[in-house]
């Protein structure tokens, strides 16, 4: 069944709404969960353009809510493992043979933030059993999975910057070397210029987000 991309924007806005409590805050319960997108039919693999649009603008209104308090569901598991699969598939052509470092940066944040991802049980039986798989993690690597958002707030900014840099590949390299004239915007309100045969502190850009 194929979901309209109007109808999925409107189950995160109801989403969104049903969680503020009256008096502040949030509250999330039976009248918020009818809303998630898995549970009214949504099928990721199956959306179409306009559709993944739409659940990667509505989910993002529902991942972060005024307060800066952050609801992951599997609603966001299941977009974040399919835009995965899109995105380092082959046939994608997403990533260059010599973008190798950039690719793997991309699938680390993506395992970053798939490692709280479970099947959920539908037995207690299961349940049991996912509990006792957890207990043979090793200890360190236990902790790690437990601060996996803490590593991915790291990792992410590097790996948008790398992709900012394969986007505009026509004015800057890899490198950060400049090889086409460029301004960017200023903290004050001004302008930096960017120029490959300018001096020595506009022929690099070293970072995009200092």
């Amino acid at each position: 069944m194929t979901i309209p991309a109007e109808k999925i924007l409107e189950l995160c806005d109801s989403w969104c709404e049903a969680v503020q409590l009256p008096e502040g805050g949030i509250g999330i319960g039976g009248e918020s969960e009818q809303y998630r997108l898995l549970r009214n039919g949504v099928q990721f693999h199956e959306l179409d353009y306009d559709g993944l649009k739409a659940t990667i603008t509505g989910l993002s209104k529902v991942l972060l809510l005024p307060g800066l308090n952050t609801v992951v569901d599997q609603d966001h598991f299941g977009l974040w493992s399919w835009c995965a699969e899109i995105i380092l598939s082959r046939e994608s052509g997403a990533f260059e043979d010599n973008e190798y470092e950039l690719r793997k940066l991309f699938e680390t944040c993506v395992r970053a933030s798939l490692a709280h991802c479970k099947k959920p049980a539908p037995s207690r039986e299961e349940w049991d059993q996912q509990v006792q798989r957890d207990q043979l993690i090793p200890h360190n690597a236990k902790f790690f999975i437990q601060e996996s958002g803490l590593a991915l707030a790291y990792l992410v900014f590097p790996l948008l910057e790398g992709i900012c840099k394969k986007l505009c590949f026509e004015f800057i390299s890899m490198d950060g070397r400049v090889v086409r004239c460029f301004s960017v915007p200023t903290r004050n309100g001004g302008t930096k210029d960017y120029d490959p045969n300018g001096r020595w502190n506009q022929k690099q850009c070293l970072t995009w987000f200092n």
